[in-house]
């Protein structure tokens, strides 16, 4: 009977845990017994319930009113994660979380200002640690210290400006540190000497605009780094230096106008995103040494419009090419593509591509591709395109939604819905083909016409120079005339002697060569100028055809006897080789008085 009575009492006494357990379950909490947690998410309490099992390993409370969690969780000891995000603490006490056993802990999305010199101290457990969304200002020195074991640190979303050197001191097991978002104007590199495990920083979402040489010198074993949206502009040539097993790199959405060098030096990196910059085309010596890559980042690059021909010749190992969304992105090499074997994934969504070279995809290899949202005009260099849809056509993949942009009459139809005597490059794409032909024959042309003219007129005006300087060398005279614009030369002229007096002229007689003297250019315009009284003087043009023929333009007006002639400024003309038999006839008829 007594040992009857003794299992009764001993079994009564093993039952008390479990009725204690279930009767201070408060009713808006969930309690599992099996596994000791407690979630009172959305309970409305404004203190953290204190008649929970002692035993508990796991509270999650958030989206409460708890303002105060100083020493409110010391009762349960064996706490191993503890949630009290999206709650109103704004402090943390010294040495108010005492929990030798906690592992993780959340106070994220609350209104924490300062954290205390000592707040850490009793959590040498503590693996993750969330201060995300607070209003943390300023590190203090040696705030980490007692967190020897922590591997995850979320500082993101606060107003931190500065972090002082000594901020993540002790932290020599931490592996991953995120610092997006606050207000940091530079890399904080004298604090990284204390992070000697560190895999990943996350600094994105700050205003750092350049990053100096050696930023990240201290941080040997880091392989993901993060500064998306800092404005960048300028990246030190030598600011991976230290960094040479870096992995991953995200560059995106910062203000940089050139692929930067300093990336030749990261030859593990498998991941890089370098989209939403201000970078114009990407060359061949700009993915040269990242031989390991297998994913690229290329979307919303609005000034990107140029990809060389063999930009990833050096890349074998490319497995995802994402290129969206650029809209200055209109063509893109038909054999971009060819040397990629690994290559299984492409989307080239949202760009400016009115047309695909069937060999730019090796669609046999991919798993996926998309090209949607890009203008394509719907004729034969699309058949590849059509004809892959038509050969599964239960089998949906993202290009299935791709539109046509042209020509009018399929404008906005799927390009999967169209028959095969739609994708023809006839009609009206046919004429336009024919449009751009001809107007590029005739800009050949006109071009060159225009360069013909062009070498014309540099060799006239060579070999007139020729000639003058011929001239220059005669012993003939020449008279020339030079309107400050162009050079005219006057044929040798032969002219009458001065006149005998006393002596007339026979109009039928032939003319001795010996009468007539050359005269030189001052003395022909002397000659000319005197002539007031008679008819012109003619010359007898020779028959060197290189020169053009000019005769003074002093011409009395017929019927006027001498003494009324006015004198005229001389001048030359070209004298017409229709004009030559009147000059011999008035000079036939020349007399002198």
């Amino acid at each position: 009977m007594f040992a009857l009575s003794f299992c009764v009492l001993l079994t009564s006494i093993w039952a008390v845990p479990a009725a204690r357990w279930s009767a201070f379950c408060p009713a808006r909490c969930q309690c599992n017994d099996a596994e000791l947690t407690v979630n009172c998410a959305d309970a409305g309490f404004e203190v953290v319930p204190l008649t929970l099992n002692p035993m508990v390993k796991q509270i999650t409370i958030p989206r409460n009113i708890i303002a105060n969690v100083d020493s409110a969780f010391g009762v349960y000891a064996h706490l191993e994660a503890l949630d009290v995000s999206f709650n109103l603490v704004s402090k943390l006490g010294s040495r108010g979380l005492e929990l030798r056993e906690l592992r993780r802990l959340d106070l994220s999305h609350n209104s924490i200002t300062i954290v205390e010199r000592d707040a850490f101290e009793g959590l040498e457990s503590l693996t993750h640690l969330t201060l995300k969304r607070n209003s943390i200002s300023e590190l203090p020195s040696n705030v980490f210290t007692p967190l020897h074991n922590l591997k995850v640190l979320d500082l993101s979303q606060n107003k931190i400006s500065t972090i002082g050197a000594g901020s993540f001191h002790g932290l020599t097991s931490l592996e991953r540190l995120v610092l997006r978002s606050n207000s940091l104007r530079h890399v904080p590199s004298d604090s990284f000497v204390y992070l000697p495990n560190l895999r990943s920083l996350d600094l994105g979402s700050n205003v750092l605009s350049m990053v100096d040489e050696a930023a990240f010198d201290h941080l040997k074993h880091l392989e993901e780094l993060s500064m998306d949206q800092c404005a960048l502009s300028v990246v030190h040539l030598e600011a991976f230096s230290g960094v040479a097993g870096l992995k991953k790199l995200y560059l995106q959405n910062n203000n940089l106008l050139v692929f930067p060098r300093a990336i030749a030096s990261l030859s593990e990196l498998d991941e890089l995103n370098i989209g939403g910059n201000l970078i114009p085309k990407i060359s061949v010596n700009d993915l040269r040494h990242l031989k390991k890559l297998k994913k690229l980042h290329l979307t919303r690059s609005e000034n990107l419009e140029r990809i060389e021909e063999d930009v990833f010749r050096h890349t074998p190992e490319l497995e995802e090419l994402w290129m969206e969304f650029n809209m200055q992105l209109e063509h893109l090499p038909a054999s971009l593509l060819n040397h990629l074997r690994q290559l299984r994934k492409v989307s080239l969504r949202g760009n400016k591509l009115k047309y695909i070279h069937p060999a730019l995809l090796p669609i046999e290899q991919l798993e996926s591709f998309d090209v949607s949202g890009n203008p394509l005009v719907c004729n034969c260099s699309l058949s590849w395109l059509w004809q892959h849809m038509a050969n599964r056509p239960h089998q949906y993949h993202n290009s299935s939604a791709v539109r046509c942009n042209g020509p009018s009459h399929l404008e906005s139809d799927f390009l999967k819905s169209l028959s095969d005597g739609q994708l023809e490059c006839r009609g009206e794409s046919g004429r336009g083909i024919l449009a751009v032909m001809l107007t590029s024959v005739f800009v050949f042309c006109l071009v060159g016409m225009i360069l013909f003219l062009a070498w014309r007129r540099r060799i006239t005006d060579a070999r007139v120079g020729t000639i003058i300087k011929d001239l220059d060398s005669s012993p003939v005279n020449y008279a020339s005339y030079d309107n400050h614009k162009y050079p005219y030369i006057i044929q040798p002229y032969t002219t009458l002697g001065r006149p005998i007096s006393g002596q007339a002229f026979a109009p039928n007689a032939m003319l001795d060569p010996s009468s007539y003297t050359t005269l030189s250019p001052n003395a022909l315009q002397s000659y000319l100028m005197s002539l007031n009284s008679v008819a012109r003087p003619i010359v007898e043009p020779t028959s060197n055809r290189a020169y053009q023929t000019l005769s003074c333009n002093s011409r009395p007006n017929s019927g006027t006897s001498s003494s009324t002639s006015t004198t005229t400024d001389p001048g030359y003309e070209t004298i017409d080789r229709q004009h030559q038999q009147q000059q011999q006839q008035a000079y036939q008829s020349l007399i002198y008085v």
